[in-house]
């Protein structure tokens, strides 16, 4: 056994530093008049063998339970999320099962820490390394260091497995995202951040930190990584990036806080049995005793769940992006009759999105119920409803116009920074994937040209989706205006790329065949109308949410 063996040695090189200190000793004595520092020397040389025996080992227990954690706990766990064939029709109760099976697997991976701890400051039968006539303050020391390592490398895996970037590099560029000189408590926030990130990668306990990168636990997870990428469906992907966003925001409440119980409870467990841990300075020592590991945890939490928003809109954008490359020639001397099947389908990926956040976070499925269509209660908030209604300086004016509005438009930042933190709620991921949607939706305006119909359809779509927002996201959330802001930009740059100048900013005409003034908003209300009274026919479930559970407290940060 590699431990009895260990410890075989451990007490053997304790005698030898024993005989070492009292050799030196006898050598310093002034009858003999050895250098006090050539007699130290000696003794630190011994003392310094035994403390990298010591660190060696500790260490090589740690990365064998990194092995034993992939092996055991995260790979079954990936594997039974995206090979589970019950899943098909599941939709939010796989969500649901995904993130139960997540809090299981956190639970099995710190049992196997809190055996890997108790062999090492408790011992089994052949007793500990912590007792066997070591520095029991190195020992504990050289725990501590490896437990916190264990934890920054936990939350680099689970955010790895979530398709996000290592952050493991020899060479980390530091870009700051933009922010205003006097916001200071931002800037601490992202020092806090970049700290934590820049422990991930602390290499001064490791001897063989540059083959890290070639070490079992790491080759692992990247088989694992190429696993999902090849075989998951991306409903699965979701459902394990989900339960990974969820494992970590567990995890940065519970990782430290179970590693400072294990090492605690060892060290209770042989005070009685023997002195060297009593009056230990580091007794009440606490492994996140400057917050690095929970802010780590969160890191890995907010990067995966940045990874599930940009996959889901990209999704709803591909559709938008395709229609218009196809639709924005069209010609008609008509109106349009409703939103395009983009609009249709970005909703469609919101009530999906929706629906993952009240299943993994608890909230509720909706922010408000579905709204009555027969009464206009809110009002058309038209992006340039005022360029159309000039008739003095045509296009010229026009053009003016649009550079102004342009001038006034408020930028919104819709890709996070790699080191930003998000809260856990159904507004802020609803309005990650509705920016991503919308922003992709913009770049492909900007390779096109419009007709007349085309530029009205594109008014069209974006009432709509201004008027159904507050039922995905609270209306006194703060991304509400960020979102109106994003709309308004598609209005303005179709409107820029529009053939006929004398129709942007236009939000009211007259149609002759049905002989009333219309509105872009007042054409999306009718078209909901008409597919509200057809029921079960019509498209209203494709991305309305009826479906009701039982409201639980948001985990924002």
């Amino acid at each position: 056994d590699d431990d009895e063996i260990f410890i075989s040695i451990s007490n053997e090189l304790m005698k030898l530093v024993q005989a070492v200190r009292e050799v030196a000793s006898g050598l310093a004595l002034p009858e003999v008049g050895l250098d006090m520092d050539v007699a130290s020397s000696l003794v630190e040389e011994a003392v310094g063998t035994t403390e990298s025996m010591v660190k060696r080992r500790v260490m090589q227990k740690f990365k064998l339970l990194r092995v034993r954690v992939v092996k055991e706990c995260i790979t079954p766990f990936v594997k039974n999320v995206i090979e589970d064939e019950t899943s098909l029709g599941a939709g939010d109760n796989y969500i649901v099962k995904s993130v139960q099976s997540a809090n299981i697997t956190l639970s099995d991976s710190m049992q196997f820490v809190d055996d890997t701890i108790r062999s090492i400051l408790c011992g089994g039968a052949n007793g500990s390394m912590a007792t066997a006539s070591l520095d029991s303050e190195m020992v504990k020391l050289s725990v501590y260091k490896n437990a916190r390592e264990f934890a920054f490398w936990l939350a680099a895996a689970l955010e790895s497995i979530a398709g996000c970037e290592s952050t493991r590099n020899n060479i980390t560029m530091d870009v700051r995202p933009i922010s205003k000189p006097d916001d200071e408590v931002k800037l601490q926030e992202f020092e806090n951040v970049l700290r934590a990130v820049a422990a991930d990668q602390d290499d001064q306990w490791d001897p063989d930190a540059k083959q890290r990168k070639d070490s079992l636990d790491q080759q692992l997870i990247e088989e694992l990584s190429v696993l999902i990428y090849e075989t998951a469906t991306d409903f699965k992907i979701d459902a394990l990036t989900i339960a990974l966003v969820e494992m970590s925001h567990i995890a940065k409440r519970n990782v430290s806080k179970n590693i400072n119980q294990s090492i605690a409870s060892c060290v209770e467990d042989t005070k009685s049995k023997h002195d060297f841990f009593r009056g230990s300075k580091h007794e009440q020592d606490d492994i996140d005793s400057d917050n690095l590991i929970s802010t780590r945890f969160r890191l890995a939490s907010s990067r995966a769940l940045a990874n599930y928003s940009r996959n889901n809109g990209h999704e709803a954008a591909s559709t938008a992006c395709h229609e218009i490359a196809e639709t924005c020639s069209v010609q008609s001397e008509f109106y349009p009759h409703g939103p395009s099947d983009a609009a249709i389908k970005m909703l469609e990926v919101t009530k999906r999105v929706c629906l993952d956040c009240a299943a993994a976070f608890g909230s509720d499925t909706k922010a408000s119920a579905v709204p009555d269509f027969d009464v206009d209660y809110r009002q058309d908030m038209s992006m340039t409803g005022s360029l159309g209604h000039s008739k003095v300086g045509g296009n010229a004016i026009k053009s003016l116009s649009l550079d102004v509005a342009r001038m006034f438009t408020q930028k919104v930042k819709v890709y996070p920074h790699p080191l930003d933190t998000a809260s856990l709620s159904r507004d802020f991921v609803v309005a990650a994937v509705i920016r991503v949607a919308c922003k992709a939706w913009i770049e492909q305006i900007r390779q096109s040209s419009f007709t007349v119909f085309s530029y009205r359809q594109i008014q069209v779509d974006v009432e709509f989706l201004k008027y159904l927002l507050p039922h995905y996201i609270s209306e006194d959330s703060t991304e509400i205006e960020s979102l109106q802001t994003v709309l308004n930009d598609i209005v303005l740059n179709a409107g820029e790329r529009c053939i006929e100048m004398e129709v942007v900013g236009v939000t009211e005409y007259y149609d002759e065949a049905m002989g009333k003034v219309m509105s872009p908003l007042s054409i999306a209300l009718g078209w909901l109308k008409e597919e509200d009274a057809a029921g079960g026919r019509g498209a209203l479930d494709q991305f309305v949410i009826r479906k009701v559970i039982v409201e639980e407290e948001s985990k924002d940060e």
